[in-house]
């Protein structure tokens, strides 16, 4: 009788797919505050100026990581807790040290190294460049989620079933997001231009860059939505 009802709460709530919506923009939102902080104290102490020495370099780099880093944690722990919910021994603790521990060195050797998931849209519409950026956008998405999705995988496996579902679908969601997201870079860089984005527009950039990082939530929310639905607590599986 008591798994019969976790099954019926779990899917009969009609809340849950808000509170995975909300969790992946509100990290988004998160991000876009520490984001501001770092990029506004690098700013006070003079680390964005060309001139500026090794040293302000140093902690302008160091202030981004920050940023990142509170980024994965705000994300790890609001998804996780959307997925406690969805699975109610989900261990939690384990998925906010491997969550916030691959999403943390991602972003580390992104700023360090330049490594980047996104792929550079041109500035010139020209159809064959436009879908070849298009086609590496979706195949590095699709590649990149997966390998996330299965770090997740492994943490959600030791309370639900569905654990591979979730990595197709966190592969499908990634290659749609970055796909997206490279398409409204090429329309924003054809109607604003390339330089308004960068030098003569500082506050239109930001903003697009804000709406894009919210748009970019809501995708990958909306997209593994479905894997979300699909778990299944082991004991309800045994039962």
């Amino acid at each position: 009788m008591s798994a019969a009802l976790d099954v019926y709460s779990q899917h009969s709530n009609p809340s849950l797919g808000r509170q995975w919506v909300l969790a992946h923009v509100g990290a988004q939102v998160v991000f876009l505050a520490a984001a501001g902080i770092a990029y506004l104290s690098s700013v006070a102490i003079g680390a964005e100026d060309p001139a500026a020495g090794v040293t302000l370099k140093r902690i302008a780099l160091g202030l981004t990581v920050a940023a990142d880093v509170i980024f994965a944690l705000a994300f790890a722990w609001m998804r996780g807790a959307v997925l406690q919910v969805a699975v109610p021994k989900f261990p939690m603790t384990l998925w906010m040290i491997v969550v916030t521990g691959y999403m943390s060195a991602f972003f580390v050797l992104g700023n360090v190294f330049g490594v980047t998931p996104a792929v550079a849209p041109p500035t010139s519409i020209a159809p064959t460049l436009f879908f070849g950026g298009l086609m590496a956008a979706l195949i590095a998405g699709a590649l990149l989620g997966a390998v996330f999705g299965t770090v997740e995988a492994l943490v959600i496996r030791r309370a639900a079933q569905g654990a591979l579902l979730w990595v197709v679908w966190m592969a499908a969601a990634y290659s749609v997001d970055i796909a997206v997201l490279y398409s409204a870079s090429v329309l924003a860089l054809q109607t604003l231009g390339a330089t308004a984005l960068t030098t003569t527009s500082l506050a239109a950039s930001a903003a697009l860059v804000g709406v894009m990082k919210i748009f970019a939530g809501l995708i990958l929310a909306l997209v593994t939505l479905p894997a979300l639905k699909a778990l299944r607590p082991h004991h309800q599986v045994a039962r």
